[in-house]
């Protein structure tokens, strides 16, 4: 379900920065919001094709319009493709990366382990806007293949 009180923020946010809110744009906009996931431009562009007819070119330009308004945040996770995700009402963020498979789980962090990070900050002097927090390793089932195959 979409909240339609973030798609006004957006189109707002959008026209108020000189940007045209189309038709395909909206359509675009409510296929990302509509996602609790990571996401490729690719992958964005064929959801959209099933039901839409919108241009490649078009969703391509409208992700990085909305990754310049701080709408959506683009990820490089390494394994060479960039992954994208909304960010309204959430815009600090954290992951476990597993290095085996590629997977990505997204956690939370209470109140005191934030309230660590911005005294970290702060104490650099430096004003947070954002807090994305990413950690590598391998997940539980590529740390069984490991084992499994060293046995």
């Amino acid at each position: 379900m979409i909240d339609k009180k973030e798609l006004e923020e957006v189109k707002k946010l959008l026209k108020g920065k000189g940007y045209k809110y189309t038709s395909a744009r909206e359509k675009i906009l409510k296929k990302i919001l509509s996602l609790h996931s990571h996401f490729t431009a690719e992958e964005l562009f064929y959801m959209l094709k099933k039901r839409y007819k919108v241009s490649r070119a078009t969703v391509y330009r409208t992700l990085n319009i909305l990754v310049d308004l701080g709408v959506v945040r683009e990820y490089d996770f390494g394994k060479g493709k960039k992954l994208f995700e909304h960010i309204i009402g959430h815009k600090h963020h954290y992951h476990l990366i597993c290095l085996g498979c590629g997977k990505i789980e997204e956690f939370k962090l209470d109140d005191e382990h934030e309230r660590r990070l911005r005294a970290i900050a702060n104490k650099l002097e430096f004003n947070v806007d954002s807090i994305v927090l990413s950690i590598y390793g391998f997940c539980k089932d590529c740390r069984g293949k490991s084992s499994k195959a060293k046995s």
